[in-house]
């Protein structure tokens, strides 16, 4: 019987359909219509639809179709070094501070910074300012004496196995201080991170926790509560 084209709806009904015995044909429906090439053992029915190549030109596709820049390209190249000219500088604090274990020493770990080409010598003397105003504050001066031990980036390792870094704790008897850097803005989540780390070292079985941020674009020096 005929099966209308509407009723061919998968794959399994169109083989159905082709491979039905057909009457007309001694060998059945492999042989019928001049499907089966006995020469290179293939059946075939139907024909594919050739390749074709678009004869029109390919849509020209504007800025304003993929994406809208605030800036203009040669503007987003500078602000991309500007970002990485901050990352770098956040990160040469860092290690500034990480070396800084008391006010007298400041001024040798940033000459040394400048003969070493970390940075440059009006950049040293830069630093070595805000460093003088920053450390007019008596809480600095107190925490960057002998008086305290001091623990520059330690890792903490919690029972749950997450791993903790304050920039700077210093001890002393069963009161610490959890000072960390920041070159940008303030923001919330910096005194969450901070609040992270006092309830950290708290745990370490300090009865005084103290927590502050130092803003060093700023200059000011942060109470963390």
């Amino acid at each position: 019987p005929h099966v209308k084209t509407q009723s061919l709806k998968s794959t399994a009904h169109l083989l159905n359909h082709l491979l039905q015995p057909d009457v007309t044909h001694p060998q059945g429906a492999m042989h019928a219509q001049g499907r089966w090439n006995e020469e290179t053992m293939t059946w075939h029915a139907g024909t594919l639809p050739r390749p074709s190549i678009a004869t029109s030109p390919r849509p020209q596709t504007t800025s304003q179709d993929l994406c809208t820049f605030p800036i203009q390209p040669e503007q987003y190249t500078q602000v991309t070094k500007r970002i990485m000219a901050t990352h770098q500088e956040g990160i040469w604090w860092h290690d500034l501070f990480s070396e800084i274990t008391t006010v007298a020493s400041a001024h040798a770990v940033v000459e040394h910074y400048v003969k070493t080409q970390r940075i440059s010598a009006s950049k040293g003397i830069e630093v070595q300012g805000i460093l003088d105003r920053l450390f007019q504050d008596p809480r600095l001066q107190d925490w960057f004496s002998d008086r305290w031990q001091l623990y520059v980036e330690r890792t903490i390792t919690l029972p749950s196995g997450a791993l903790w870094r304050p920039d700077r704790v210093m001890t002393c008897e069963d009161k610490a201080v959890v000072l960390d850097f920041k070159l940008g803005s303030p923001l919330s989540s910096h005194h969450k991170q901070v609040r992270a780390y006092m309830d950290i070292v708290a745990q370490l079985g300090y009865a005084q926790v103290e927590g502050y941020l130092l803003y060093l674009s700023e200059e000011r020096l942060v109470e963390v509560s």
